[in-house]
């Protein structure tokens, strides 16, 4: 463990170092701008071969499918994208290419649908089968979410059902996924909430607003944030510096002085505005941060653990990363340790169990903090439906 923050400052230098070659990729880019080649190699040799390759375990750490992908991303409706060489494609969870690796780009399957993006046109979409349900002219797109999904076509945005019909013209500044049958957009520089017959839920008057995820609706006006009823009336006035959406009947608001505190759908404080940082860690709980330190308390302000931990991340299936020193562990609602600080990194669970790192390589833990599959991999990917991608070691 005691090698664990020389490991991380070499990676810190290597991706400087990274940063800075791409830096100076670019300006040799735009010194050469006027001096175009006869012959330009293909856009797919901008990808590099992973020396390592990337395959698939279950949760006993089998390897159930092969390392042979350069990159290899979660699965999502039993496929998932990988990459071999510079193009993109999906298999199935015995590996078995179900899309050959074509695309430039390829996101996962989401409703039945992905986006692909093609070298020759632009981003459509496809079926589980491979088929281009939704031809390839756009110039970007979202996935679909209730029905719709966003494109953008000369630099403005619209929406198009699942037959690929476009049902809200392309008129739009910009545009997000639908939630809670409502869309953030933007027209003539403020944003609103759109609906899908194309009428604005709330007219677009706004420097920022939130999706219509709870009986509040977050807003800024004149720089100033408040929260707004479906109705667009204020039910509490603009007059925060900042301000998050409301979760479990609470929103994370900051004074004129930049200290945050906790409101309730009243406007009242039920934290009063003394802390420089709060984050909404779920189970009702919340991480309060004073002098870059944070603790876990309730929303009265009851604590759990003193405001003593270097981090605490958000739970994720009733647990908590939490940092001390250079080393994590894991917290449990009531601000239990469950491990000491042991860990050189360590990632939100998924499925059960967690990315973590140590000193004889990347692995996973349960939920008590027991190492569950060996720590012989390069580097590893979440589980998502049961597997997940690893580089071996």
């Amino acid at each position: 463990m005691k090698n664990l923050p020389l490991i991380i400052l070499s990676v810190l230098a290597a991706l400087f170092l990274f940063s800075c070659r791409s830096d100076q990729a670019t300006d040799q880019e735009e010194h050469l701008s006027n001096e175009v080649p006869d012959v330009l190699p293909p856009p797919e040799t901008d990808y590099e071969s992973a020396e390592v390759k990337w395959g698939y375990i279950d949760q006993s750490g089998r390897t159930v499918i092969r390392p042979a992908f350069d990159e290899a991303r979660s699965f999502s409706e039993g496929l998932a994208v990988v990459r071999v060489g510079g193009r993109w494609g999906y298999i199935d969870k015995t590996g078995r290419q179900i899309i050959p690796p074509t695309y430039k780009g390829a996101w996962a399957f989401r409703q039945g649908l992905a986006r692909v993006e093609t070298y020759e046109e632009g981003v459509g979409f496809i079926d589980a089968s491979g088929a281009m349900i939704i031809p390839a002219t756009w110039e970007a797109a979202g996935d679909f979410f209730e029905g719709l999904a966003w494109v953008r076509s000369a630099d403005r945005y619209g929406f198009i059902n699942t037959k690929g019909e476009l049902v809200i013209d392309t008129m739009l500044e910009k545009a997000g996924d639908f939630s809670e049958e409502t869309a953030i957009a933007s027209k003539d520089g403020n944003y609103g909430l759109l609906q899908k017959n194309g009428q604005w839920l709330i007219p677009p008057l706004y420097q920022r607003i939130a999706p219509l995820s709870s009986e509040l609706i977050r807003a800024k006006l004149n720089d100033r944030f408040g929260f707004l009823n479906p109705k667009n009336e204020w039910v509490i006035e603009p007059k925060f510096a900042d301000a998050q959406d409301f979760i479990d009947g609470h929103a994370i608001v900051a004074d004129e002085e930049g200290t945050y505190g906790l409101i309730t759908a009243d406007g009242q404080y039920s934290l009063p505005p003394e802390y420089d940082m709060i984050i909404a860690a779920g189970e009702n709980r919340w991480i309060l941060s004073k002098k870059a330190l944070f603790g876990l308390s309730d929303a009265q302000g009851h604590m759990f653990t003193p405001i003593q931990f270097d981090q605490i991340y958000a739970f994720s299936e009733g647990v908590a990363p939490y940092l001390e020193g250079y080393l994590w562990g894991l917290l449990d609602t009531s601000g239990t340790k469950i491990t000491p600080a042991q860990y050189g990194l360590l990632w939100p669970q998924k499925e059960g169990i967690a990315r973590a790192a140590i000193r004889e390589g990347f692995t996973f833990i349960n939920s008590q903090g027991e190492i569950v599959i060996d720590p012989h991999f390069q580097d590893v990917k979440d589980f998502s439906e049961g597997l997940a991608a690893v580089q071996l070691r």
